[in-house]
């Protein structure tokens, strides 16, 4: 499988990046710096997703799968939309448990629990839009997507 994984170089990417490598994957990573090192058998790509004809130029390579780490905005995730409808199979976002309501109407969290964090909260609100955006797109049969909401990384 050809994974793309954008954000390659971070705590998750780089874990991510290794794990799928090990599997026998063919793994790219998109980063915006050369100096950041990647899992073994992880190739590079250099670009930044906000520049313009980044992501389109490397979506028209085809994609089994694409990881996406850093979509923060939902004009992101519309960049996304379009590069990656038509290029990839699977769209993979992750996000943050911080979606969700604070405080929680029941515990344990379902995944059908509230989605609307404080717009004082910038990082959980526009990840929460941006699932809103890529989700819409999946309705439409764009591509197949999976959201991942770690609790905590380390």
């Amino acid at each position: 499988m050809r994974v793309l994984i954008i954000g390659g170089a971070g705590l998750i990417g780089w874990a991510v990046g290794r794990d799928l490598a090990l599997a026998g994957h063919g793994v790219t990573a998109l980063t915006r710096t050369a100096t950041v090192p990647l899992a073994a058998h992880v190739a590079r790509r250099l670009g930044d997703r906000d520049e313009p004809g980044v992501l389109g130029g490397i979506a028209r390579e085809g994609w089994d799968a694409v990881v996406d780490l850093v979509c923060f905005s939902p004009a992101q995730a519309e960049r996304s939309i379009a590069a990656f409808r038509g290029n990839t199979l699977r769209y993979v976002m992750c996000s943050t448990v911080d979606v969700y309501r604070k405080d929680a109407v029941a515990l344990p969290i379902a995944e059908t629990a509230p989605r609307n964090p404080s717009p004082r909260f910038p990082y959980a609100f526009g990840k929460a839009r941006s699932e809103e955006v890529l989700e819409n797109a999946a309705e439409r049969g764009l591509f197949d997507l999976t959201v991942v909401r770690p609790a905590a990384t380390y």
